[in-house]
């Protein structure tokens, strides 16, 4: 798997002080070369994309791009997993003072780690850019906080609900019926999305999505994910910064990187 530093960090990988003082571009922004490879890994499903770029007033490209999919449906790129740590020099928000008070605790080599892998394309997905977006609705929830073990859930209920087997609240539910062209492209089924983006590691055996704020996650000796795996519930959604912040980044870590292998093979 290519290591991919974007060029917007002028070729160096981002530290924790490049986030403290507020030196590094929106995590989302993405090199046109990352970009392109990164669709291609993730998008390569045999339907029509092309590549759509926005022009400045300097005659340059702007980022993030985005993909036409099937000539109608616009996606644009996201990171998965969040650490939050864009928000270290914005302490006057909630999200910022919660990483201030634990970022300390931490390790530098587990925050290091997390900022490499977070880059990679294990950490990447696209979603629909049009409007109120997914990718907007979950940033701005609070009982999801942008967590994509969150959204993941949300989007399994959501089918469940449309199904009549699950009558519980749906976070995100309204995000969902409106994106029913993009969510059409997988037969309106959670295991399918999973397949087609390379989700697995964000599951359990019998298709579950992994609580990555509480569970305990390891690797045995063949590499498969193991551990104390707590899958999402009720009580997940309950809005707060996970309580062991380094437990969350480890977990991170370990489904990201377990994505980069299911996606090597699709690299030419």
């Amino acid at each position: 798997m290519k290591e991919y530093i974007s060029e917007l960090m002028g070729g160096k990988m981002p530290t924790l002080e490049d986030y403290k003082n507020k030196r590094v571009p929106d995590p989302d922004e993405k090199s046109e070369e990352e970009y392109e490879d990164f669709g291609k890994l993730i998008c390569s499903w045999g339907e029509s994309y092309t590549w759509m770029y926005k022009i400045n007033h300097k005659g340059k490209k702007v980022y993030p791009l985005e993909i036409l999919l099937n000539n109608t449906i616009r996606l644009s790129g996201d990171q998965m997993i969040t650490g939050w740590l864009q928000h270290l020099s914005n302490t006057t928000c909630r999200t910022g003072n919660d990483i201030n008070n634990v970022i300390n605790d931490v390790k530098n080599e587990t925050i290091n780690s997390f900022i490499k892998y977070r880059y990679s394309p294990g950490n990447f997905i696209f979603w629909p850019c049009q409007g109120y977006t997914i990718n907007k609705a979950r940033g701005f929830s609070l009982a999801i906080r942008d967590r994509i073990d969150l959204t993941l859930n949300s989007l399994s209920r959501w089918e469940d609900s449309k199904n009549g087997n699950y009558s519980g609240y749906v976070y995100l539910g309204k995000r969902f019926d409106n994106e029913k062209e993009y969510l059409s492209l997988f037969g309106f089924k959670f295991k399918n999305f999973c397949e087609k983006f390379k989700l697995k590691p964000f599951l359990d055996d019998n298709g579950n999505v992994i609580d990555l704020a509480h569970s305990k996650l390891s690797l045995d000796s063949d590499g498969n994910i193991t551990g104390e795996i707590i899958t999402v519930s009720n009580n997940s959604f309950n809005g707060d910064f996970p309580e062991d912040y380094e437990l969350y980044l480890n977990n991170a870590i370990i489904v990201i990187n377990k994505r980069n292998e299911l996606l090597k093979y699709l690299l030419v």
